[in-house]
Parts: C-alpha cells; sequence; structure tokens
C-alpha cells in the first residue's frame, strides 16, 4: 500500500469536483444512518437471541456478518471528514476489512447451505466456498497495488485512489487488471450462489413433486425454492448493476 501526497483539483474541473464529492458524501452519510439505525431497533432482539446460550458457529457468523456491517457503516461517516493522505488510506483499508468480512461470512453461508442440503457432502461445500471467496482475493489483490492520496479544491476534501502503475503503462496495466478484477469476482459471487440454487433445486424439487402427488403439505420447502430463487435473481442483478457502474466510473472501488 503506498501513499501520494495531497493533489490539488484543477480550477477547470472544480465544479465537476464538488459537485462529485457532495453526492458521494451525502449518499455515504444517508447508508451509514440507515445501517446504525437498523442496527439500534433490533438490538434488543438480537440480546434476547443470541447474547444467552451456547456459542455456536452460526452465531459467530451473525456477529460478524452484523458488526463488519456495522463497523462499515460508522468508519464510512469517517471518510466524509477532512483526513490527511495517511488517514485517507487507513481509513479505506479498514472499510476494505470490513468488506472482506461480509463476503467472507456470504461464502461460509452459502457453503453450509450446500452442505446441509446435499446431505453433508463435503467436497461440494467447499466448492461453493472457494467460488464465494474469490471477491475477497479480487480485492486482496486490488488493495495490495493501490495507491492513495486526498484531492483539495478549496476547504473540500476527498479521499481517493488509483492503481499503482506508471502513467506509461496506465491502459496496458490498470484498465485490464482493474476490469479482470472486478469481473472475477462479480463472476465468483454469481457463480456461487447459482451453484447452491441449483442445489437446491435439484434436491428439494423431487421431494416436492412426491409430496404433492402423495397430498401431502411441504411449506418450509415451498418457500426454501420460492425464497432460495428470489435470493438467487436479487444477488445477480446486483452483482452485475454494480459490475457495470464500476467499469463504467473506472475507479479503484473496491466491491
Amino acid at each position: 500500500m503506498a501513499t501520494f501526497e495531497p493533489m490539488e483539483v484543477p480550477t477547470t474541473y472544480g465544479v465537476t469536483y464538488m459537485s462529485e464529492v457532495y453526492v458521494a458524501g451525502f449518499c455515504t452519510i444517508s447508508i451509514s444512518v440507515l445501517i446504525v439505525y437498523e442496527y439500534i431497533i433490533t438490538i434488543a432482539d438480537e440480546v434476547r437471541h443470541f447474547w444467552h446460550g451456547r456459542f455456536t458457529g452460526s452465531k459467530i457468523l451473525f456477529f460478524m456478518n452484523r458488526y463488519a456491517l456495522l463497523s462499515h457503516g460508522v468508519l464510512s461517516l469517517g471518510t466524509t471528514v477532512s483526513l490527511n493522505t495517511a488517514g485517507c488510506a487507513d481509513a479505506t483499508v479498514l472499510l476494505s476489512l470490513c468488506i472482506f468480512i461480509l463476503y467472507a461470512t456470504e461464502a461460509v453461508f452459502a457453503a453450509m447451505r450446500a452442505f446441509a442440503i446435499t446431505g453433508y457432502n463435503w467436497p461440494t461445500a467447499l466448492f461453493v466456498l472457494a467460488l464465494g471467496s474469490i471477491p475477497v482475493w479480487a480485492n486482496v489483490y486490488l488493495i495490495t497495488r493501490t495507491r492513495y492520496f486526498v484531492e483539495r479544491f478549496g476547504n473540500v476534501v476527498a479521499c481517493a485512489n488509483t492503481l499503482d502503475v506508471s502513467a506509461d503503462s496506465y491502459f496496458t496495466d490498470h484498465i485490464p487488471a482493474y476490469y479482470s478484477a472486478i469481473i472475477v469476482g462479480a463472476l465468483g459471487s454469481i457463480l456461487s450462489d447459482a451453484l447452491v440454487l441449483v442445489i437446491t433445486w435439484w434436491k428439494l424439487w423431487g421431494f416436492k413433486r412426491a409430496a404433492d402427488r402423495a397430498r401431502v403439505s411441504t411449506p418450509l420447502v415451498a418457500v426454501i425454492l420460492r425464497d432460495g430463487s428470489l435470493y438467487f435473481v436479487a444477488l445477480a442483478a446486483l452483482n452485475i448493476v454494480q459490475t457495470l457502474v464500476q467499469i463504467y466510473a473506472k475507479d479503484t472501488a473496491y466491491f
């Protein structure tokens, strides 16, 4: 991880810069406040259901997911205040670590679901885990090649970053590396979710058909099939949209 000295934004770009900084700042604050608000209104449920009894793997997964998201929301607020270059780099790395934890918990949850549905098949669960972990390693690759700096225009400052390559190799090294990491990371998430969906349908659809022929109600199976499909479609759509936005923006933002 490297840093640059603060950079003054050219006057000709000032209006656009101010607009982008303020819009990004307001979006960040809105999302962070929503995350903190959700935590406040659900803390009683957390205490009731998770703070008592035996400490299990599912509880660990829950706390990792919940507090990584909360930490991300709180730390994001820190990037909206004036920072020096070192503070900018530290804040961005900490935010990235929170994202890594969130991706890791998602991958573990998908692997646990595949493990249960396949009747405790370890190879399948590990393969799902490997696919779901790809976004983590793609982001690790990007963060090790990123330089951080502060952009200034008058009294307005913002954290910025770019891949650590020379100007001469920007289009031969920066663009291919950035696009490849984004696409590979997104494909890993999509394939992991798709594999879990296929496994779910494969294992439960036959069971549901047999139950329907016997006129036996299976509400849990119906919910898993319906909600699992909706979950995959929603996540796949979000991954595709996020990938397109990042490619269009041409920024080194971790996904």
